[in-house]
């Protein structure tokens, strides 16, 4: 890689052609810096030799109280590049000794199939049982925290949970998406239990929180490794609700009988003072799994009772991901291989980045409406927000030509619908006195004769 420190002046000049030579010197170094310099300069590193066919760095490192006005004085002065984190990577100088470990080959180990279940889940539970799991998309799988989450993890990235579900959050919030249910608060137990289990090098600042379960991490180690939760585990997480021998007894049982007791230890529960616990959740979650180990063969009916247990469907995912033998990968029309696809896609600090906009320039930029709803995007009101770098995150856009606007009260629609048919009658009109045309017809719905 090739290494050069400058300003912004003299970043500007190079870029707009104004000197045929470099306003700085470059070097060859084998790593990135550890540090940032000082606030005033700007550190560019490019991955290859830079010469006037590519000027532009692959990396831009500044002070990290200063990434927000290096991203406005861009969208200012560099307005053809426009939006500049789409074609170039702007981080502050903190986050570069966490982006030097990041792995070359990203991989998630035995836990790639939980990943992937855990990331089509997060669809359906925000869908309440609206969404086919016929129907299920690769963009609506990426938009998900989990998605972010199985990305980092898969990165090595050593970012604090907190820090990604808040930038997740915050690229949902500026850009204008309905909240979601469960929130990520909701969600982060699940992911704890799985990084305990199947990712125990990563685990360390989990235990040090209140999302920590040992039961519940202990029941998913057992069915990681044997397939089962052993009997005493079922009682310590069924806290006296039901009969644990009599239900998991039954659950060995013909297919209509499984679906029975299934429902049943469900009407239990949410009548229970526990329903809402980790312990009450993941025990419903691993009781769904018995109806079909190793498969997410019952979604439907696991859905249908999401209004009384939020995060079912979420649990159910994990059990069904964990088991040592699942066919998880050829479900929905395997829609997890390509979710695991992107989440293990190769990428370094120095490629391009694969987004339409960072999420630090989509904040500087949302201060101008018009500016956020000219951003080229990946798909048809679509865009892809790095939220950290190298994880994106995919929301829908607002566009210049969606009407009405989420803004409009009632009475704004109303004026709007009645200018549009104002508008109609006065073309309808025209229409009509065209010389040698047809009659327009003047119902607003013709129908079409029949032949």
């Amino acid at each position: 890689m090739w290494i050069a420190q400058t300003n912004k002046r003299g970043f500007l000049e190079v870029l707009g052609g104004q000197k045929r030579r470099y306003s700085f010197d470059s070097a060859k170094v084998e790593d990135l810096p550890t540090r940032h310099r000082s606030s005033d300069d700007v550190t560019l590193i490019w991955a290859e030799k830079p010469d006037e066919s590519e000027l532009l760095p692959n990396l831009i490192v500044t002070s990290s109280d200063q990434v927000l006005d290096f991203l406005a004085w861009a969208s200012t002065y560099l307005e053809s590049y426009r939006p500049f984190t789409a074609l170039c990577r702007v981080i502050g100088g903190d986050s570069l000794n966490i982006l030097r470990r990041v792995r070359e080959r990203p991989h998630l180990g035995s836990a790639q199939r939980a990943c992937a279940a855990l990331t089509m889940a997060e669809v359906l539970i925000h869908g309440r049982g609206r969404i086919d799991v016929n129907s299920l998309n690769i963009l609506s799988c990426e938009s998900t925290l989990s998605f972010c989450r199985a990305r980092a993890i898969a990165l090595g990235l050593e970012v604090p949970q907190n820090q990604l579900a808040t930038r997740w959050d915050s690229a949902r919030k500026i850009t204008g998406q309905p909240q979601r249910r469960p929130t990520a608060e909701d969600i982060e137990p699940v992911w704890d239990a799985l990084i305990q289990v199947a990712l125990p090098k990563m685990a360390v600042d989990h235990r040090q929180n209140g999302l920590f379960k040992h039961i519940v991490t202990e029941a998913c180690r057992e069915l990681h490794a044997t397939g089962q939760v052993s009997r005493m585990i079922v009682e310590d997480l069924a806290q006296g609700v039901i009969d644990c021998d009599s239900t998991l007894d039954a659950m060995n049982g013909t297919r209509e009988e499984r679906v029975v007791t299934f429902e049943h230890a469900l009407r239990r529960f949410s009548g229970s003072r526990v329903r809402r616990s980790v312990e009450a959740s993941f025990f419903c979650g691993y009781l769904a799994s018995l109806l079909n180990p190793g498969s997410l063969l019952y979604v439907k009916l696991v859905t249908s009772y999401l209004a009384e247990f939020p995060t079912l469907l979420l649990w159910y995912a994990l059990c069904a991901g964990l088991h040592p033998q699942n066919g998880l990968l050829g479900e929905f029309g395997g829609l997890a291989r390509r979710v695991l696809r992107d989440i293990l896609m190769p990428e370094t600090l120095l490629s391009r980045p694969q987004c339409d906009v960072s999420l630090d320039e989509l904040e500087v930029l949302s201060k101008s409406r018009t500016t956020i709803e000219t951003i080229p995007t990946s798909g048809h009101r679509t865009a892809k927000v790095e939220i950290v770098p190298m994880v994106n995150t995919v929301v829908r856009f607002p566009s210049a030509s969606t009407t009405p606007k989420l803004s409009m009260v009632p009475s704004e629609v109303a004026s709007w619908l009645g200018d549009l048919d104002k508008a109609a009658d006065l073309l309808r009109e025209i229409l009509e006195r065209q010389p040698g045309k047809h009659k327009a017809s003047t119902t607003r719905n013709p129908k079409r004769k029949s032949s």
